[in-house]
């Protein structure tokens, strides 16, 4: 089964979210699935609040997810708090346990 690993960014400030779109969609989410290991990432802004952006990246399973190199994830950890330093995050780890597909 595969895992998620979603991460909540609050931009609080509506003059930051267009550089801060920017920034993940072209140079952090590319780096986080290059040197993390996941297969697939998606981002998505909420429309319930528009401060709050989702990033979520899928892996094979988890083991793929918590069994990755802890150094590459540190070192974007750093990359993301010198970038955006008034942006507070929480990260979310799923494993999935079933699939509903309609019919």
């Amino acid at each position: 089964m595969t895992a998620l690993l979603v991460v909540r960014s609050v931009v609080r400030n509506a003059a930051d979210r267009e550089g801060f779109d920017l920034w993940y969609a072209t140079d952090h989410m590319p780096k986080a699935l290059a040197l993390l290991g996941a297969v697939k990432g998606w981002r998505f802004w909420s429309e319930t609040d528009p401060a709050v952006h989702y990033a979520v990246y899928r892996y094979a399973s988890l083991d793929a997810l918590t069994n990755r190199d802890d150094r590459n994830r540190k070192a974007l950890m750093a990359e993301y708090e010198q970038a955006w330093p008034g942006v507070t995050r929480s990260r979310e780890v799923l494993r999935e346990v079933d699939e509903v597909v309609a019919t």
